[in-house]
């Protein structure tokens, strides 16, 4: 089309001022309605130990004011109620003096004498050099004061009481900082504790769960009703379950997660392997543990001695010499046969998870190995022309593996607790393929690079599609909906 010889209606391109003015006009409503927008709440908030003293210290100067307790005592009894401030206030004005109880918060009575008698060395000193408490009448000298406030510190302390036998008081955290200003380094444990005890108490809060790694996390109180938090990336790179604090662990909920571990370090399993693999002796009830093929066995206690059968628990004498019954049914011992079996079906069950959650976890832990190993093979690729956004794929492929890795760990602990049904098995078929591919593709990474490029090319397609579908598939949507509708049902004995 000739736009040069086409002639513009001037009624149909209207330039006057007034369409101006409106199309200012519209501009100004969308830009109110930007501005009026409510910003959406932080899920979770990285903190350094600063932040949480500060955090910390706002808290103690809100209570300070309504109650007008002492911010150490305050802090006391906050760790009581897990730092819920309305509950503390209710039971405040319900009860001052049950809620007291056990804390001197009385202000010390004027002392008259010019000397006084440090409780710790029993020196006189003058009064003026005298330093205790604000909330008794206990007199100590500097010297002995600062080095009880430093041995407490050096014990972990991060709550100190007076020095004197039996009371109650609390020091005051400011007057520790103002002993302490010219020891940066006790001072500093002092802060650590008082950070680890309000981390450790308060709900919201939590430790990276990375080694080494200090950050904090204050989450928002919005996850507690949920199954499982959200995941957070920590600045040392670890991703983070906002709601537990524990490393992402998806599709297991938190709940489930942690009784997997109290599982793993009590005595439960080991209980649970001699229950399915010894027996008692029927006379003096020792454990025993079968060594031979001879089912023969005689007690090695020294005042029992009893000779019995391993199969059926009765006496030898009448299977060596009359005759043999272990084979004939009998009804009272049965319940016991049952209970050992489902020990032993318990144990093997147990077993078969936890070898596969193992297995994944120590994968993960030599990942450091696949890491180099790729990155010989992108070097490679680079000396043969390819540029470094060509092999990127390489190390893309490695954290899609690590991510699949944990989600496959973590998803044997969800297995574990999972009854049998319908759900359970579409959630094992998903998770066997999950397995496959992940499989297939730390089979891609760790093979050696072809010769020819085009055979490079069809590594690298391989690789991405793998990668692609591991990615997608490691989501486990279907988990999270089943925790959304409520539809997945555990096995009742493991609760």
């Amino acid at each position: 089309m000739d736009f040069d010889n086409e002639e513009f209606d001037d009624d149909e391109y209207d330039f006057d001022d007034d369409d101006e003015e409106d199309e200012d006009s519209d501009e100004e409503v969308i830009v109110t309605y930007i501005e009026k927008e409510p910003e959406s709440p932080k899920l979770v908030e990285l903190c350094n130990a600063e932040d949480i003293i500060r955090y910390l210290q706002e808290i103690l100067a809100e209570l300070n004011n309504i109650t007008d307790l002492p911010k150490t005592v305050l802090r006391l009894l906050l760790n009581d109620f897990k730092w819920d401030k309305g509950r503390f206030l209710e039971r405040f004005y319900e009860d001052t003096a049950r809620l007291l109880r056990g804390i001197t918060c009385s202000q010390p009575s004027p002392n008259c004498q010019n000397y006084f008698d440090c409780e710790i060395c029993m020196l006189e000193f003058p009064v003026q050099e005298s330093i205790g408490t604000t909330n008794c009448d206990h007199k100590f000298c500097k010297r002995c004061y600062l080095y009880y406030i430093r041995d407490k510190i050096n014990c972990g302390c991060s709550l100190l009481r007076c020095p004197a036998h039996k009371c109650l008081a609390c020091v005051e955290d400011t007057q520790i900082f103002e002993l302490l200003a010219n020891d940066p380094v006790t001072s500093n444990k002092f802060k650590k504790h008082l950070v680890d005890n309000f981390v450790i108490n308060f709900p919201w809060t939590s430790f990276c769960a990375q080694p080494g790694c200090e950050m904090i996390f204050r989450a928002n109180q919005s996850d507690a009703s949920k199954d499982i938090g959200n995941e957070v990336i920590c600045s040392c790179g670890e991703a983070i379950c906002s709601k537990c604090g524990e490393t992402w662990h998806s599709p297991v909920k938190c709940s489930l997660l942690k009784r997997w571990k109290k599982k793993g370090e009590d005595d439960s399993e080991t209980f649970n392997w001699i229950h399915a693999n010894t027996k008692d002796c029927p006379k003096c009830h020792t454990t025993i543990e079968k060594d031979g093929g001879c089912n023969h066995v005689v007690c090695k206690s020294s005042h029992c001695k009893y000779e019995f059968c391993w199969v059926c628990l009765g006496p030898w004498d009448k299977h060596g010499s009359s005759f043999y019954n272990c084979n004939r049914y009998v009804e009272e011992k049965d319940s016991m046969k049952e209970s050992q079996e489902r020990s032993r079906m318990n144990l093997n069950r147990y077993v078969h998870y936890y070898n596969r959650q193992k297995n994944h976890e120590e994968s993960i832990n030599l990942e450091h190995k696949l890491r180099a190993t790729v990155k010989e093979k992108a070097q490679e690729l680079m000396k043969r022309d390819m540029s470094w956004v060509e092999v990127e794929f390489l190390h893309i492929a490695v954290d899609v593996l690590r991510k699949s890795r944990k989600c496959l760990m973590f998803s044997y602990v969800f297995a574990f607790y999972l009854k049998k049904s319908n759900c359970a098995e579409i959630f094992e078929d998903n998770q066997g393929d999950l397995e496959g591919a992940t499989e297939d593709l730390s089979m891609y990474l760790e093979r050696k690079l072809p010769s020819s490029a085009d055979d490079v090319g069809e590594v690298k397609r391989r690789v991405q599609d793998k990668a692609r579908y591991c990615k997608e598939r490691s989501k486990v949507e279907h988990v999270f909906e089943g925790y959304s509708n409520d539809s997945w049902q555990y096995t009742d004995k493991y609760f």
